[in-house]
């Protein structure tokens, strides 16, 4: 019998979606599962991680890029095997679902779970004296965790989409590019940088398409840099990074390395992970192939 952990926002709460497939649940003797609603920041990495040491063997995660990656930090930090984990995105921002195929259906939901179809997906870590957090979706240093910072401030007063473009305007006013030295396996870069992004998907920031070419599968991280970029610059190019387009720019570099350290020569630089902050520290990052299955609906 399959046992199913269901994760969900606690401000979100259930969808039209959510709520269809407990129903199928309830008269279905093939499964046992479980509802939890999230009630506090790190809640739901908790019920992750006690689901996977309890040998659930299905969770379901619903919420945006934040509540994702707590259940994926939960899932990580459990020595035993991992179950499946499925996405049903209902939070703000979204980047990490926004390219990948999603549920529609009830039928379409317990179709691909009966076939267990499902994708091998990379996880990406961040080491640093302070703090060790997995992610799945993008981490960066520089502009977009102060960005991040300026966001979860806000969120007091303020949320939804629009929150992001007020957030992003807002820090620039007091964001100050740092130094940076950036050792990788394949390249190395030393300089003044707004933004160096570790991408395992493609976008964050509510559609902010920082590396078009990642896959979360392929086993390979696209390292994004925005170099001593002016905030003119950065308004330039928002409309191509919206669509998804390679910036052709002395100080932007696209390169692809799976380990790299990041030193802070001078400055602050904060870090993120997923929307969540992480560090202010020089960083170790690496990408984790093939670590976590992630139920899709069956193709057509």
């Amino acid at each position: 019998m399959q046992s199913i952990t269901f994760i969900i926002h606690g401000i979100h709460g259930e969808s039209s979606l959510i709520k269809q497939i407990i129903q199928s649940l309830k008269d279905n003797s093939s499964y046992t599962y479980s509802l939890h609603l999230t009630q506090k920041p790190g809640h739901a990495k908790e019920l992750a991680f006690q689901a996977c040491e309890s040998n659930c063997t299905l969770i379901v995660a619903a919420g945006g890029d934040g509540t994702v990656n707590e259940v994926v930090n939960g899932m990580m930090q459990s020595t035993k095997a991992k179950p499946i984990l499925s996405i049903l995105p209902i939070g703000t921002g979204n980047d990490f679902m926004r390219f990948r195929k999603q549920f529609q259906s009830v039928e379409s939901f317990f179709q691909s779970l009966k076939d267990l179809s499902s994708i091998s997906l990379d996880i990406g870590f961040i080491e640093s004296t302070s703090n060790n957090q997995y992610f799945l979706n993008i981490a960066d240093i520089g502009f977009g965790a102060s960005t991040v910072h300026t966001l979860n401030r806000q969120r007091k007063f303020l949320r939804g989409k629009i929150s992001y473009s007020i957030a992003i305007l807002r820090t620039f006013f007091g964001f100050k590019k740092p130094t940076l030295k950036i050792t990788g396996s394949n390249f190395q870069h030393k300089g003044k940088i707004m933004l160096i992004a570790f991408c395992n998907g493609k976008s964050f920031g509510n559609g902010i398409i920082v590396a078009p070419t990642a896959h979360p599968d392929d086993g390979k991280m696209n390292i994004t840099i925005f170099g001593n970029l002016s905030i003119l610059d950065y308004l330039k190019y928002l409309p191509k990074l919206k669509k998804g387009e390679l910036i052709r720019h002395k100080e932007v570099r696209y390169e692809v390395d799976n380990d790299l350290k990041i030193e802070i020569i001078q400055g602050k630089a904060d870090t993120e992970a997923d929307g969540e902050t992480v560090t202010s520290d020089s960083i170790h990052v690496k990408l984790i192939p093939n670590q976590i299955k992630l139920l899709e609906p069956l193709d057509d």
